[in-house]
């Protein structure tokens, strides 16, 4: 790319620690430890934002109530 490299890879085989995993096989990144670096420095991550599409979710409609006497 001239500026950077840029890595092209097919993904062979992935090894998680079951303790990572609750009872339905779901992975629990926050118990990872996980690390980023920029600029110099390394930052711990691990708090969930959000949901995939959760800016574009419909809101749940929540029930109207009743008018009292009804």
């Amino acid at each position: 790319m001239g500026s950077h490299d840029v890595f092209v890879c097919d993904i062979v085989a992935v090894n998680v620690d079951e303790k990572l995993l609750d009872d339905k096989g779901k992975l629990h990144l926050e118990g990872c430890g996980l690390v980023g670096y920029t600029h110099g420095q390394y930052y711990k991550l691990g708090k969930s934002l959000g949901a995939f599409g959760f800016s574009h979710a419909k809101k749940k409609k929540t029930p109207k109530k009743q008018p009292k006497g009804k």
